[in-house]
């Protein structure tokens, strides 16, 4: 079950990296960068092919990710 307001907390939580991630592209911290592919892989939401780096990137995926959420 996919925990929305997890994600939410997750972005909040890490406000100043996410804004300077999605605002220029600065790298996100490795351990922001792990909470979120850990938040994904155990809800579910990134496909398994993309978390192994087989049939995507998960930086990216997690980049359209958290674009989406703030659109």
């Amino acid at each position: 079950m996919k925990d929305v307001n997890m994600l939410r907390k997750l972005i909040e939580k890490n406000k100043v990296a996410v804004d300077k991630f999605l605002a220029d592209g600065t790298d996100l911290p490795y351990d922001v960068y792990e909470e979120f592919f850990t938040y994904c892989c155990d809800e579910n939401i990134m496909p398994y092919g993309v978390a192994k780096a087989r049939t995507g990137d998960p930086y990216e995926f997690i980049y359209n990710l958290l674009e989406k959420e703030l659109a």
